[in-house]
């Protein structure tokens, strides 16, 4: 190979082999941002409460993330409104009346964005 040759191959193969790098670097920090997302699977789409009972978000779905997370409920329907969210809204008091009430499921990761249930039923029952 003649030095020009050598020089031209230099010239290509050393900025790809850089952007090579930086895109490993990238995907693999992609990779792990989204293994962080909680990923939450309802365990059924309506549920049934007893009367003066506390559930929390992990009562109705199940929850995986990689590492840390918080969970919260919000209503979407409140029906006639005989129930009582905590302050972090990490739990849910149903009161005294039968009636449906319509929830989502949030969490978000420590580390990550969050993400919603689908709309769960609750139906207070006796």
């Amino acid at each position: 190979m003649t030095s020009k040759k050598k020089k031209i191959i230099l010239a290509i193969a050393i900025p790809a082999a850089v952007i090579l790098v930086i895109g490993i670097f990238c995907l693999a920090g992609v990779y792990r941002y989204v293994s962080n997302v909680p990923k939450i699977t309802p365990k059924n789409q309506v549920f049934e409460i007893r009367k003066e009972s506390t559930i929390t978000p992990e009562d109705l779905a199940d929850i995986e993330c990689n590492g840390g997370y918080k969970s919260y409920f919000v209503i979407v329907d409140p029906g006639s409104g005989s129930f009582d969210l905590s302050d972090d809204k990490a739990s849910l008091f149903v009161g005294d009346e039968e009636e449906t009430v319509h929830v989502q499921i949030c969490a978000v990761g420590d580390h990550s964005e969050g993400r919603s249930s689908d709309v769960i039923e609750i139906k207070v029952v006796e």
